[in-house]
């Protein structure tokens, strides 16, 4: 945790440093006999973030959203620090980079709506898509990812419409809002749907009734 918070520190200070080296040095460590393979998945899902704008802060924030419906809220400063609490020994580690690779894939689709993965799915959630990454509402991300990875076809094409609707008014009526009052409570909602606790549109909408600004916020604002 230290040495994480030293390439921040050297990061702030203009010097070029990775953290996404940090959290892949430590979990080829724990890989122990199974570092070839641990370098495989790692390189996978790299390759996969790739097609995203930027380097390191895609793999950095990826791991973020991956861990907040892996393990629950956290900021990026504790990102090395749930990494360490997820991946100790050879196989926890290949276990735990076996669902980065697996979530790194419909995590760039969410930001690509002619990705492979919405052959098949309704039209409407290409569209949604569009429009999502228009309004690009940050703490929605863990959201929709664990949507993507989780939901039937038609479930989650009706929850990136409604998603759509969410956005809107966070960016009318949320204004004023603290972020930590939405993004809590968002991912929360996010790990829930990834652990099968939310399975459709209308629970998640239920989940999150008192987040959303109802209709009187949001003709007011």
């Amino acid at each position: 945790v230290n040495a994480y918070k030293m390439f921040e520190t050297l990061n702030d200070r203009g010097l070029k440093t990775s953290q996404s080296d940090l959290v892949k040095n430590y979990l080829f460590g724990q890989s122990g006999p199974r570092l070839s393979e641990a370098q495989q998945k790692w390189t996978l899902m790299r390759g996969a973030l790739e097609s995203l704008d930027g380097d390191d802060i895609n793999t950095v924030t990826f791991l973020r959203h991956a861990l907040i419906i892996l393990k629950g809220y956290l900021r990026e400063s504790e990102v090395y620090e749930r990494v360490q609490e997820a991946a100790r020994g050879s196989q926890a580690s290949i276990i735990f980079m076996n669902s980065l690779n697996s979530l790194a894939i419909n995590y760039v689709a969410t930001f690509n709506p002619e990705h492979e993965k919405w052959n098949g799915y309704p039209d409407s959630i290409r569209r949604a898509i569009k429009t999502l990454n228009l309004l690009n509402n940050k703490p929605m991300r863990p959201l929709n990812l664990a949507v993507a990875a989780k939901f039937s076809d038609k479930e989650a094409a009706d929850a990136y419409q409604t998603f759509i609707s969410w956005e809107v008014r966070f960016l009318i009526a949320g204004a004023t809002r603290n972020t930590a009052f939405t993004e809590s409570p968002i991912a929360i909602a996010a790990k829930k749907v990834f652990d099968g606790e939310i399975t459709d549109a209308k629970s998640l909408s239920r989940e999150l009734v008192d987040v959303i600004p109802n209709d009187e916020q949001f003709q007011m604002a």
